[in-house]
């Protein structure tokens, strides 16, 4: 399962397992 995230106008690929949901939601 892999998720993409939004920043800057960079769109980040994460796997899960490298990044947790609560990290996601810090950098977000």
């Amino acid at each position: 399962m892999r998720f993409e995230v939004e920043i800057g106008g960079r769109k980040l690929v994460l796997k899960r397992g490298d990044i947790t949901a609560e990290e996601v939601d810090a950098i977000v």
